[in-house]
């Protein structure tokens, strides 16, 4: 689908600022996102790729998804997977010949199909089962279409006279499909091409024709069509989801918004999702319904990101394909990098998945199953010349996990940012707070995360629950932090003065509130068996309680400085760190290095030790983040300005 505007230089119009909503879409309330920033992948070449320089490694990435060239075509612009092992694209080979390929190993390899007639550039693909597909597309204003009904002869099928480009097909059977025109006209055959009728739904706006993006069909009675109004001033467009319940022969409109809508599926009965792209935020929005006709709109994980296709293989997990700071040349599109959106909640919320680490763009994705999952795009070449230079395909086995567990930082507004396979479950960053935030804690599974303000007050998301707070309490002292218990049923928070707070299956093991400290305290660390935790005072005195114990310290002395951080390692001690980052390591904690005679921009304010034991990061209040030993740098907000500053990092759990 992602051709109609790669090839015709329409995705300014896609991309509409989402102002208003009318008729029958439902606002849904959502916190403000932090943009989740990332950084590109290495490469396996001696230096880093310039804007003219496409590469592309064929190992793993940060996110489970392995990246690599496939031949055949200039790009493709569409893929179907009927099943894990067997997936067609389509594209063009750059002179406007059609191509055709075919992967019988989910994507490792891939075939070129012979065409009959190559004319044109192939736009989408449909394959209902292994064997039957249908490729539409066209140039020059004549659609074209090639079918198969044993998987390797693709003879071209005739249309009927008139037809123009067909930009989206839809198939329920090896005898009944759709397809659709940018102009807002389409085709449809009972018989996989012998004969075609038409598919009129102009009539529904026809003093404003509807152009045409992306068609669904569910069933040979109940189908959509997605796009806009072909009425745009300089920023705007009105979106358009149409749906019929009797075939085609009569249309209505569901929603009506100000953001074209690229693409729909349904994986329930009346369970739908639907994906557009804001030119005023710049990225991509996602659409939702349970009763297929109300429906509500959610923004996307990223201002910078944007989705041209979409693929639910089950009612909860969806991905949508796409490209990250794609920027417009006069001429065409520059500087993108291929991405995936990843939702687990049915398109409420998404996750964003760099998968190429290129100038790349994904246009198509295709999911058999809720783990195997195969995109399509290209390769571009750098600014002005941008055209592709090699197709590209992007696949997983595994739902997109791989990869070392990622890490969160919060800010004291509440904002969330998340980098490497960690998940962004929701922030506080557009609620006004009483307080602000001062930490927060990950869930022992990764499925979500809670926050907590200097108040006391709780902020759950994803699957963590909410156990209690102190924000109706009158604390002595401020709230400083948090820690989980291992099972994920309860937390404490420790004020300033030692004092702890139990909530939630937590145990009370004691509190240094009575405690005469010659520092307020900065932060806790639970055991790992949640026998015990311990607190870590400002001038870098520790008390345990529980099973916690505390033992001097070893190493460069952080005296220039309070102490702003601390971390268990796997020894039992713990590392501390000062503002500048020097560090101090405490009963035999591995020494993986700090910063000694640097001068950092911004003071670090957190710190979390990889899953392993074998490394740390530190985070500075601007955002920049600095790993040692193993623990690997996935990203940073050091280059973002950001609202307010952050506050704490916390560590993706391992296999969460």
């Amino acid at each position: 689908m992602r051709a109609i505007f790669r090839r015709r230089g329409r995705a300014a119009a896609l991309l509409a600022a989402f102002s208003l909503t009318v008729g029958g879409l439902l606002m849904a309330a959502q916190p403000a996102a932090a943009s989740r920033p990332r950084v590109p992948l290495s490469v396996s070449t001696a230096s880093a790729p310039t804007r003219t320089q496409a590469v592309v490694h064929s190992a793993s990435n940060l996110d489970g998804w392995t990246a690599s060239t496939a031949g055949g075509a200039n790009a493709f612009y569409g893929i179907s997977c009927p099943t894990t092992s067997i997936c067609y694209a389509i594209g063009g080979d750059g002179t406007g010949q059609s191509v055709i390929s075919k992967s019988t190993d989910g994507g490792a390899s891939w075939t070129s199909m012979t065409l009959t007639t190559p004319a044109g550039t192939l736009d989408s693909i449909s394959c209902p089962d292994a064997t039957h597909c249908l490729a539409t597309g066209g140039g020059n204003n004549v659609g074209y279409a090639f079918h198969t009904v044993d998987g390797s002869t693709w003879p071209q099928l005739s249309l009927p006279a008139g037809t123009s480009e067909l930009d989206a097909a839809s198939c329920i059977s090896d005898l009944s499909c759709f397809a659709t025109t940018i102009e807002g006209t389409g085709v449809q055959t009972a018989d996989f091409g012998a004969t075609w009728s038409p598919l009129d739904y102009t009539t529904t706006w026809a003093s404003n024709p509807l152009s045409s993006y992306g068609i669904y069909f569910q069933s040979a009675q109940v189908g959509w069509v997605t796009g806009r109004t072909t009425s745009c001033d300089s920023t705007s467009c009105t979106g358009i989801i149409q749906k019929t319940t009797d075939g085609g022969a009569t249309w209505s409109v569901t929603p009506e918004a100000s953001v074209p809508i690229a693409a729909l599926t349904c994986p329930g009965v009346a369970d739908c999702v639907a994906v557009g792209n804001s030119s005023s935020t710049g990225g991509m929005v996602s659409f939702t319904t349970s009763d297929g006709a109300n429906w509500s709109e959610q923004p996307g994980p990223s201002t910078t990101a944007q989705a041209w296709d979409l693929s639910c293989p089950s009612v909860t997990v969806c991905f949508a394909a796409g490209d990250e700071n794609e920027i417009y040349s006069p001429t065409d599109y520059v500087d993108s990098t291929g991405v995936v959106f990843r939702s687990t909640n049915g398109g409420v919320s998404w996750s964003l998945e760099q998968v190429t680490g290129t100038l790349s763009y994904l246009n198509g994705v295709s999911c058999p199953t809720t783990v195997v999952c195969t995109a399509a795009g290209g390769l571009v070449n750098g600014p002005v010349t941008n055209t592709a230079t090699s197709s590209i395909i992007a696949s997983t086995t595994n739902g997109g996990e791989a990869g070392p567990p990622g890490y969160y930082m919060v800010a004291s507004d509440g904002g969330i940012f998340a980098f490497g396979s960690a998940h962004f479950y929701g922030s506080t960053g557009g609620v006004r707070l009483v307080q602000p935030v001062v930490g927060m804690t990950v869930t022992p599974d990764g499925g979500g995360y809670w926050m907590v303000a200097s108040d006391g007050g709780v902020f759950a998301f994803g699957d963590a629950h909410f156990y209690g707070s102190t924000g109706g309490v009158r604390l002595a002292q401020p709230i400083v932090g948090m820690a989980s218990t291992p099972d994920g049923r309860g937390y404490w928070m420790v004020a300033a003065d030692g004092g702890i707070f139990s909530f939630g299956d937590a145990r009370f093991h004691g509190s240094a509130a009575n405690l005469p400290l010659s520092a307020p305290i900065i932060g806790m660390r639970v055991l790992p068996d949640g026998s015990g935790y311990i607190l870590m005072s400002a001038d870098g005195t520790a008390y345990g309680f529980g099973s916690g114990t505390y033992e001097a310290c070893s190493g460069p002395a952080p005296t220039a400085a309070p102490i702003t951080a601390f971390a268990l390692s796997p020894t039992g001690g713990y590392w501390m760190a000062n503002y500048a980052g020097n560090m101090s390591f405490c009963r035999q904690s591995p020494d993986y290095g700090y910063f000694s005679g640097v001068k950092l921009f911004q003071p670090v304010v957190g710190m979390a030790a990889t899953q392993d034991g074998g490394g740390y990061w530190m985070v500075a209040s601007d955002g920049g983040v600095f790993g040692f030993g193993d623990a690997r740098f996935l990203g940073s907000t050091g280059g973002i300005r950001l609202w307010r500053p952050i506050v704490g990092m916390a560590a993706e759990p391992a296999g969460a």
